[in-house]
């Protein structure tokens, strides 16, 4: 197994508390995610307490946990790394409280870093798929890759007006660029489209 470069994940032990942790995007994306960052060595030193409405005790949600990652960890699940990751899941319902998950973050906050065994696992850890990346970049305080609020408050500026007086729709071949209107659209930007670039054709090359 490919183990991440040292110093590339979090310089910092990180508890991470995954509110929503028995929906379907924590089954599917996000519960996988940390599993492959934990067992590539990129985040070591995660301890992970999930929240949600359900009741379930420590376990169940071990349980559910691994099935998740049968079903949608598309790398395999390694035994002995999941035995390992599995000690660093904790589980409180919204049920308990506030101060039960202070609790739980606390014990987490308490334990010893994960040490994995990185032996005939197959897996590729400087190969990150788009929810790892995330995580990742989340933890370690890069906002590349995400929306700001301003952008946030800018794409419902642009986009509310379409909402509300949606344009007509216009039919268009299968195959094609759209339209014949979206060089209507582009012209007063002085866009070009993919097929209109000259510089993409070897034959108009320095001409």
């Amino acid at each position: 197994m490919a183990k991440a470069p040292a110093g590339f994940g979090p310089k910092q032990p990180q508890v991470v508390v995954l509110f929503g942790a028995t929906g379907d995007l924590a089954r599917r994306r996000l519960l996988p995610g940390l599993f492959h960052l934990a067992t590539a060595g990129f985040i070591p030193s995660c301890q992970i307490v999930g929240v949600s409405l359900d009741d379930l005790s420590r376990d169940h949600f071990r349980d559910a946990c691994l099935s998740s990652l049968r079903e949608f960890y598309s790398r395999g699940v390694n035994e002995a790394q999941w035995e390992e990751f599995s000690q660093r899941l904790d589980f409180v319902s919204t049920s308990a409280g506030p101060a039960a998950l202070s609790a739980a973050v606390k014990r987490a906050e308490g334990s010893r870093p994960m040490q994995f065994a990185m032996h005939d696992t197959g897996l590729q850890g400087d190969v990150l798929e788009a929810y790892e990346r995330l995580i990742l970049d989340a933890m370690r305080g890069d906002g590349t890759l995400f929306t700001t609020a301003d952008g946030i408050e800018r794409v419902w500026e642009v986009s509310t007006p379409l909402l509300e007086s949606p344009p007509p729709v216009r039919l268009y071949e299968s195959g094609s660029w759209g339209p014949n209107a979206v060089h209507q659209l582009v012209a007063p930007h002085a866009w070009r489209l993919p097929f209109e670039r000259a510089w993409r054709s070897p034959n108009k090359l320095g001409s």
